[in-house]
């Protein structure tokens, strides 16, 4: 089980839900809190899934040797 498992990440979100539920907070902060939230866990999910696959390909043998300064080069463009 990893830390980013749908089971934590779950239970998680229901403890901010009922954290949120019992604060002060209006109605709309509180929804607006929620979405933000829940499209956090959803961007952690996936994350958790490309994160999978590169290791199942590095299992795989699909890896490639990676010099860093050509990758930050090619992606941010020369200094």
């Amino acid at each position: 089980m990893t830390f980013f498992s749908k089971r934590n990440m779950q239970a998680q979100a229901e403890t901010s839900r009922r954290t949120i539920i019992s604060s002060s907070l209006s109605e709309t902060d509180q929804e607006t809190i929620g979405r933000r939230l829940l499209s956090h866990v959803e961007k952690l999910r996936q994350l958790r899934v490309e994160i999978e696959k590169g290791i199942r390909s590095l299992d795989a043998g699909k890896g490639t040797e990676l010099n860093v300064e050509d990758f930050i080069s090619a992606r941010y463009g020369k200094a």
